[in-house]
């Protein structure tokens, strides 16, 4: 189940120097994460083992092939203060 912490702590915001590797690595390996935006939030997450393998992203699905895309936005927006973001943790 997972958990929503108000306590940054426990469920941190992303640094701003994450990099794309990590945040690509973390998605395929089935880490959520939260995308905070001025009128809401949503997640992110992969399944690569789905079939058809795919990643949801704002309330979509789309084909895992898309995933270095849609990692690429997410760091642009979040460096750029469009976005906040937050890995959702799991208790």
């Amino acid at each position: 189940m997972r958990a929503w912490h108000s306590v940054d702590c426990y469920n941190p915001p992303v640094p701003t120097d994450l990099n794309l590797d990590e945040l690509k690595r973390r998605l395929r390996e089935g880490d959520y994460l939260e995308i905070s935006t001025g009128g809401g939030a949503y997640e992110v997450w992969a399944e690569p083992l789905a079939s058809p393998p795919a990643i949801y992203y704002e309330g979509e699905q789309h084909p895992i092939s898309e995933l270095d895309r849609i990692a690429e936005k997410i760091l642009a927006e979040m460096r750029s203060g469009q976005i906040r973001c937050r890995w959702v943790v799991d208790d």
